[in-house]
């Protein structure tokens, strides 16, 4: 990896990319070369000298949390990545293969509450690196710049298993067996939030009935979840039960595959998912209410053979292809292999035609392209571009408070901004 001294090493196989990080196999991903970007447009590096960075947070005074895959988070303020970490959770985080620390958020009240949010992937010690692990959704407590393990509470996935499959039906676990771990978390203007999770399939070629878990209303695995701060079901949510623990009192939307990274439509709420495909097509989804993605019965807007005899597919088919909420955006192999959700870019410095679009990422193939949507979150017609090229691996993608676009280039250790110059 470049910019990491002497870690330049590897690079984490985050989503369906596969980097080869097994029984000691290294391979460096390509795109670490010069950021292409339109004219008026230019690059500045915010953090540097980062290893495997893989979400990062604003925080209201100015500072940055920026996550590394190991399960420390960094700290920038005053444009300084400081030397003593916000957190070190590198004993408690799994990072074999895509696991790893995947996602923080600040709490929208972190000016009060200090709080922060974060997904990843339990190291619970059974078993060697590569056993079948499981995920949580946690919070713990700002202290200044740091904040103490001990402060932590699970919110989600409290069950430590090896397995989700070794706990009763319905149980508070997130599947993280292998390659698809999703990795979102963000918070609605009411105060719920949105948390994105994988299959946690094993990555195989071929049927895998762990996929099956993405159609299964009582599992966390392959869903867009819609929980309280708490991590409790909502009423108001398409599957309620009336017991706010139960697991379909969670779910916004199902039948993901791996959903990497989910954000707001500013304005309206409404959710915007990246889902990483298989072999075929890559994903940008509108979370609606109650929504079939399709996985593993569809890939992007086509079925899976794979999985097409399986009674839970046959049962889908049954229904018509308006029982699947297809994809706002697709990305076909081999131009798209590992898509990145992103978010949307309000900074009025961005030129007409650029401002208020979606902003969305390519991890495999290192470009970045943007869409406008109408009022019914419909892709406007010749809108869907290419903006830049060689991003080195991005991974996260976000707002930032001026409403210029932050990326992280994982391949490069860096956080980068995305800056207007000249309209």
């Amino acid at each position: 990896m470049l910019g990491v001294g002497a870690a330049a090493a590897s690079i984490c196989k985050l989503t369906s990319l596969d980097c080869g990080i097994r029984g000691g196999e290294q391979r460096v991903r390509p795109g670490t070369g010069t950021t292409k970007l339109p004219p008026g447009f230019a690059q500045e590096i915010v953090a540097s000298g980062l290893l495997l960075p893989t979400d990062f947070t604003f925080l209201p005074d100015g500072r940055i949390l920026i996550a590394e895959k190991s399960g420390l988070v960094r700290v920038v303020k005053d444009g300084t990545v400081l030397d003593r970490p916000f957190l070190d959770f590198t004993a408690r985080v799994n990072t074999y293969s895509n696991r790893g620390f995947l996602a923080i958020r600040a709490s929208p009240d972190f000016k009060t509450s200090g709080l922060v949010y974060v997904y990843y992937v339990l190291e619970d010690g059974r078993g060697d690196e590569a056993a079948t692990r499981t995920a949580r959704v946690s919070r713990m407590r700002a202290d200044g710049d740091v904040a103490a393990p001990s402060s932590e509470e699970v919110i989600l996935g409290r069950e430590r298993a090896g397995s989700c499959n070794d706990l009763v039906r319905g149980a508070d676990c997130i599947p993280a067996d292998g390659d698809h771990n999703g990795g979102g978390i963000a918070f609605a203007a009411d105060g719920t939030m949105f948390v994105t999770t994988g299959d946690g399939w094993m990555g195989t070629p071929g049927f895998n009935a762990n996929s099956l878990r993405s159609q299964d209303l009582d599992s966390l695995g392959g869903k867009l979840l819609h929980v309280t701060r708490d991590g409790k079901g909502i009423a108001s949510n398409p599957f309620w039960t009336g017991d706010s623990n139960a697991n379909r009192s969670k779910v916004w939307a199902y039948g993901l595959r791996n959903p990497w990274r989910v954000s707001l439509r500013p304005g309206t709420g409404v959710p915007y998912v990246g889902d990483v495909g298989w072999n075929e097509q890559e994903e940008i989804d509108v979370g609606r209410r109650g929504g079939n993605y399709g996985w593993p019965c569809y890939e992007g807007r086509a079925r899976r053979t794979e999985y097409s005899s399986h009674a839970t597919c046959r049962e889908l088919y049954k229904r018509g292809r308006a029982a699947v909420v297809f994809p706002l955006s697709v990305q076909l192999h081999p131009g798209s292999t590992s898509i990145t959700g992103g978010t949307f870019a309000t900074a009025p410095t961005y030129p007409v035609g650029v401002r208020n679009t979606y902003f969305y990422a390519d991890f495999g193939q290192n470009w970045l392209r943007h869409l406008a949507v109408d009022a019914q979150d419909r892709v406007i017609p010749g809108s869907d571009v290419e903006l830049a090229r060689e991003l080195a691996g991005p991974v996260a993608i976000e707002t930032g408070p001026d409403g210029t676009i932050y990326y992280l280039a994982i391949n490069a250790g860096e956080l980068r901004h995305l800056v207007a110059r000249g309209g």
